[in-house]
């Protein structure tokens, strides 16, 4: 899983959005990918004829979260999925704005 990702609320609430447990690059949507095995969320890929993205020029420097894949153990996921994620970020919405194809909202963390 990685690149583009829609997920409605609902689900977003019951895998407890994502992990706040990886740094760099690396692991976050493999992460995101397992929580949604682990509470039966179904995904499902659309075909390029629906949507597709193109990706911005970016710098390969990338810096790798070398705790990753230990990171990715099933027991560790499940385990990390209750604890660390959405519910444990303390944040404070500062406005939202409605636009005809989005909602935007921002928030101080």
């Amino acid at each position: 899983m990685g690149g583009v990702t829609m997920i409605n609320r609902w689900n977003y609430l019951l895998i407890n959005g994502m992990s706040n447990a990886f740094t760099g690059w690396g692991g976050e949507d493999d992460d995101f990918a397992l929580r949604h095995g682990l509470a039966n969320v179904t995904r499902n890929q659309v075909s390029d004829d629906i949507g597709r993205f193109y990706s911005l020029e970016h710098s390969d420097d990338r810096v790798y979260d070398t705790e990753r894949f230990s990171k990715l153990e099933p027991p560790e996921v499940r385990n990390r999925m209750l604890r660390d994620g959405l519910m444990q970020v303390t944040y404070t919405l500062l406005n939202v704005r409605e636009y005809p194809l989005y909602t935007l909202y921002r928030f101080d963390l």
